[in-house]
């Protein structure tokens, strides 16, 4: 009987790629090789430059101190970045004076502050609204420096007219003040005595006065209360009381106001030496207030008594030698037309003192007021007088705020910090 034959399973058929899909599947596998070695150059690349970025700001100054505090006002810190934003708004532009503004601005910022938070004592605040309509209408950057400047500015205004308006009167007691500015106590006592002999006042003013304010309206200040007439004058002095107490229509004394500046000095000149050709001359000199002044301390060179020593005692002239009287070499240019004329002169004797040099383009303080007031009387307050009084309490409000004893203020801004905010602006 014939062996039956076994069937075997038929072997699975192997199928084989073809060319064409041996090709995608490498181009596939290059394609993520190619992906994976990208993603991970991205990535390296990424970390080197944010690696380079911070080593760079953080090297050259311009990441760091940005977020350094500059300030600190009982509390609370201004960073340099706000700095910045506070310097950019009170420059307006100015950039290539940013060193002259760097202390200016710290202070300002340190000041509203102060007043920002003493005003909310007082119960003095702005709303939001009131800022972004303010930095809408002026135009200006919505940071925070500049809202804070804006805060302190509406508020300033709210205090004038709700805190300082009520407290100056609708009328007060006043007086018509005449005043004239002259250079020394007996050219004061000689205007005094034509004044008196019937000279008009304005005449007078018009040919010796040395303030200029006071010569515009021809020596005439008005009707004012107490309270106006020291910042019209100019001056330091506490002239209420020496004009509310004259008699009226009378002159008063030569009244002496030594830190009042005026366009006028007298120069004393000794020309130690002069150059071959005459064009240099080494000099001493010292600038005086006034011709009296000046034939005062003649009077005490002649008595043998050392010109530098008078110089240094005596002359307002603020040159850069260490010794006051002792201006070194000069030649034509480096000081005033009268200077000059006598200082680069063939006919200026060397070694002798020269007599009082009168020379108006110079600046020195020191002279003599003459006041007439007329009767007091009631009247109504004008509005600029009131606004300088409502100022004037202001200014004694802030005073009081600055000096309180209370406050703990803080500027940090050191000479690296300057130099960076300047490299910032500049650059």
């Amino acid at each position: 009987m014939a062996k039956k034959q076994e069937t075997k399973p038929a072997k699975k058929q192997e199928t084989k790629p073809t060319k064409g899909q041996l090709s995608r599947a490498k181009r596939e596998k290059r394609r993520q090789k190619l992906l994976q070695i990208v993603g991970l150059a991205v990535a390296i690349v990424a970390v080197i430059l944010i690696g380079v970025g911070v080593y760079h700001q953080w090297y050259l100054g311009s990441y760091k101190p940005l977020h350094e505090t500059a300030i600190e006002v009982n509390g609370k810190k201004f960073s340099v970045s706000y700095y910045l934003d506070a310097l950019d708004y009170y420059m307006a532009g100015q950039n290539q004076y940013v060193s002259y503004f760097i202390d200016p601005v710290a202070e300002q910022i340190i000041q509203n502050e102060l007043i920002s938070q003493e005003a909310a004592e007082l119960g003095f605040n702005v709303s939001e609204d009131e800022v972004r309509k303010v930095i809408k209408e002026q135009g200006l950057d919505d940071n925070q420096a500049i809202r804070d400047i804006v805060v302190t500015q509406l508020i300033v205004d709210k205090m004038r007219q709700e805190h300082f308006g009520p407290q100056v009167p609708a009328s007060a007691e006043q007086r018509e003040v005449k005043a004239i500015f002259l250079e020394s106590e007996s050219q004061a006592q000689v205007i005094k005595e034509r004044l008196e002999a019937g000279e008009e006042f304005s005449s007078l003013v018009e040919k010796f006065s040395l303030d200029p304010t006071t010569k515009e309206d021809d020596g005439d200040l008005g009707w004012h209360p107490r309270g106006i007439l020291a910042q019209k004058m100019g001056t330091s002095l506490n002239i209420d009381d020496i004009v509310f107490s004259l008699e009226p229509d009378s002159i008063s004394d030569p009244i002496k106001d030594p830190d009042k500046t005026k366009a006028l000095g007298y120069w004393l000149i000794k020309v130690i030496e002069r150059s071959e050709d005459s064009l240099k001359s080494h000099v001493y000199a010292m600038l005086l207030s006034s011709e009296e002044e000046a034939l005062k301390i003649t009077g005490e060179l002649e008595g043998g008594v050392d010109f530098l020593e008078l110089a240094n005692t005596y002359s307002q002239w603020q040159g850069e030698n260490e010794t006051k009287g002792d201006l070194g070499w000069i030649s034509q240019g480096d000081m005033s037309p009268a200077f000059e004329s006598y200082a680069l002169s063939q006919e200026a004797e060397l070694g002798a003192v020269s007599q009082p040099i009168k020379d108006e383009d110079v600046t020195t303080k020191g002279g003599y007021w003459l006041i007439k007031a007329s009767a007091s009387q009631e009247k109504e307050i004008s509005e600029e007088d009131r606004g300088t009084l409502i100022d004037n309490l202001f200014s004694d409000w802030l005073e009081e705020v600055r000096s309180g004893s209370e406050n703990t203020v803080q500027n940090y801004l050191d000479s690296e910090k300057k130099n960076f905010i300047i490299q910032r602006v500049l650059g």
